[in-house]
C-alpha cells in the first residue's frame, strides 16, 4: 500500500498527458487548441458587407435617377403635342 501511495504521489508531482492505456474503455483527452482570435476576420466581414451595401444604394440612386429622367421626358413630350396641349391639365 505504501508503493502505491508513492506511485500516485509521484504522478501528482509530474502528470503524463496522453498516456497510452492498455484498456480498451480508456479514453485519453488531448488538450484543447488555444482560441483563437477571430475579431480580424469578423471585421472584415463587416467591411466587405458594408461595401455591398453601398453598391447596392448607388446602383439604386442611378436607377432612381433615370426613372425621374424619364417622367421629366415623358412630360415634355405631352406639353409639346397638339392632342394634350389643347386639352386642360391636370395633376399626376
Amino acid at each position: 500500500m505504501a508503493q502505491d501511495l508513492d506511485w500516485l504521489r509521484e504522478r501528482f508531482r509530474n502528470p503524463v498527458v496522453d498516456e497510452p492505456s492498455d484498456g480498451d474503455n480508456i479514453v485519453s483527452f488531448r488538450r484543447a487548441l488555444p482560441a483563437t482570435d477571430h475579431s480580424a476576420t469578423a471585421l472584415e466581414l463587416v467591411d466587405q458587407a458594408a461595401e455591398v451595401f453601398s453598391g447596392i444604394e448607388d446602383h439604386a440612386r442611378q436607377i432612381e435617377a433615370r426613372a425621374q429622367n424619364l417622367v421629366k421626358s415623358a412630360l415634355e413630350k405631352l406639353q409639346l403635342s397638339p392632342k394634350v396641349g389643347s386639352r386642360p391639365q391636370t395633376k399626376l
